[in-house]
């Protein structure tokens, strides 16, 4: 499913690709399979895992590990703006 920013980016890819830019195809194509596979895991994560330790684990116990696992993302997403390098003024534009 495409959200209003992944649809931007579509759209740029798509461009790149009918001005002379061939090799966005491969991107895209690649991006969309790890797209489909980490969407199916997902799937799979929710029809059996969860419901797997929702009945093995108290909910206090859940909802600390939910909170440490969004605790972590946060800290990993802080450390990846830290150390990402802007990208190019043009390089947006494109």
């Amino acid at each position: 499913i495409l959200g209003r920013h992944n649809l931007c980016y579509w759209v740029s890819f798509r461009s790149a690709r009918t001005q002379g830019h061939p090799d966005v195809y491969d991107v895209v194509t690649a991006m969309e399979s790890y797209c489909d596979t980490l969407a199916k895991r997902f799937a799979k994560e929710q029809a059996h895992l969860f419901p797997l330790a929702e009945r093995c684990l108290s909910s206090d116990a859940w909802f600390s590990i939910g909170t440490r696992c969004l605790s972590d993302d946060e800290a990993q997403f802080a450390q990846h703006r830290m150390t990402s390098p802007a990208l190019p003024q043009r390089a947006i534009m494109a």
